[in-house]
């Protein structure tokens, strides 16, 4: 099992590169080649604190264990948490109805954004009947 959490996190300025003070995509590394993409309901974004030992969003903190700026481009930031506090952030997203999950694994996809009733052999899924 592994003992640590990856979240990139798009947080900085889209025309410099500085940091922006919020973010409204948050993209969950779950594998090497395998990650879960989350879009916020507000392209605005929601106020977002980087505070090196700790990060902020919607007025909760979570501890990180590192960090690294301008992963993948200069609009991302990559935060490193223990999987128990990573489980903490993700229920947080979830349970704040802000955040949906726009790409993942169906069972991840179905449980973030709440869709348990739905049948995946519906058309909801892309999946004739």
């Amino acid at each position: 099992m592994k003992s640590a959490a990856y979240f990139d996190i798009a947080c900085n300025d889209p025309d410099n590169g500085a940091f922006a003070g919020k973010t409204h995509m948050i993209s969950y590394q779950i594998g090497p080649l395998e990650q879960i993409e989350l879009e916020a309901d507000d392209w605005r974004g929601y106020k977002f604190t980087d505070a090196g030992a700790w990060i902020r969003l919607h007025r909760k903190k979570f501890e990180v264990i590192g960090g690294k700026e301008w992963v993948g481009n200069w609009c991302w930031n990559r935060f490193k948490m223990e999987r128990s506090e990573a489980k903490r952030f993700v229920c947080m997203l979830r349970e704040s109805g802000r955040w949906r999950c726009t790409h993942g694994p169906t069972r991840w996809f179905v449980w973030f954004n709440k869709e348990e009733d739905l049948d995946p052999r519906t058309p909801a899924y892309g999946v004739a009947p």
